[in-house]
């Protein structure tokens, strides 16, 4: 394996990534994704029908975000970090509730609780905040 361009992004100034996808966040404060998308990690708000055909091979805009500074990806989810301080995520929200937004749902069960993953990105419980991680099921945010 080499690595490779990602086609498209000319102005990427920060990356981060997932277990199947990619992140990036141009100059202009946009958040950019690619790869798989069963669980809605690549933040379009687009559903996902067949698991089969739910994913990018080149990289597609994050619904809904601008003048963004900062992007950290966890497993199957991912955040944005804007310029106001507040913090913005998709994807998986499995039981432990990832998004921060105070829901959470079994992705196991049928049907699917209403609450177990999130297509475009929602604003989290938290605020004023200068820094985002994130690994695993776990992300992390940092207030001065």
């Amino acid at each position: 394996m080499s690595p490779a361009q990602v086609v498209g992004l000319t102005d990427a100034v920060a990356i981060a990534g997932g277990v199947e996808n990619g992140y990036a966040l141009t100059a202009d404060g946009r958040a950019w994704s690619w790869g798989y998308d069963y669980w809605g990690q690549l933040g379009t708000g687009a559903p996902c029908a067949d698991p089969a055909a739910c994913h990018s091979g080149v990289p597609v805009l994050v619904a809904g975000l601008t003048d963004v500074v900062a992007i950290g990806s966890g497993s199957s989810t991912a955040l944005a970090l804007r310029a106001d301080g507040s913090v913005w995520a998709w994807g998986l929200n499995n039981l432990a509730g990832n998004l921060g937004n105070g829901t959470s749902g079994s992705c196991t069960t049928t049907p699917r609780s209403e609450h177990c993953l999130t297509r475009a990105p929602v604003r989290t419980s938290i605020s004023g905040v200068s820094a985002v991680s994130a690994g695993g099921v776990a992300m992390f945010a940092i207030k001065p």
